[in-house]
């Protein structure tokens, strides 16, 4: 594998040639390129290549991906493009990171919340008793305020009811 070729593609968001060499490679012969991609997909700005990475991080199946992962997933540079992120953590042990899952299937938007759902629908892994605790109670936090934002609902709709009777 051409390395410098990898770091040129990488640097200068070349998608074409980047996915071309990620074509030209079965995921294991880019195993010995895994802490170049994690540098760079922690480092890049553009959401593209930070996609690409992730899912040819996947692909490889090394662990050394889920932390950095998961720190992009935290991020707030990632916040509008997070689908693809956790898509990638698919194939890993995720499981001591299930309060950020929860935090974003409570908290995003229709595809980041449907991957999260399928993320804990799927997990294998031991869940350490602590942080299974922390991601019920964050559970059970939501659902308290939706049934609090329910019941304010029902009052001003009962109200505006009552306006057209009067």
């Amino acid at each position: 594998m051409d390395f410098n070729l990898l770091e040129e593609a990488l640097k200068n968001c070349d998608m074409e040639l980047l996915e071309e060499i990620i074509d030209a490679h079965e995921p294991h012969e880019l195993s010995s390129a895994v802490p170049l991609f994690i540098r760079h997909l922690r480092e890049t700005e553009d959401p593209a290549l930070r996609n690409t990475i992730a899912v040819a991080l996947r692909d490889i199946g090394d662990e050394a991906a889920v932390l950095p992962l998961i720190e992009l997933l935290n991020h707030p540079k990632t916040l509008n493009n997070r689908g693809t992120l956790l898509y990638a953590l698919e194939v890993f042990d995720y499981s001591a990171h299930l309060k950020t899952i929860v935090h974003l299937f409570l908290s995003g938007g229709f595809e980041v919340q449907a991957t999260a759902y399928q993320l804990i629908e799927s997990m294998a892994g031991e869940v350490p008793d602590e942080v299974l605790l922390a991601a019920l109670l964050q559970v059970k936090e939501q659902l308290n305020e939706i049934e609090r934002q329910q019941a304010l609902h029902s009052d001003v709709l009962e109200l505006l009811y009552n306006l057209k009777l009067k």
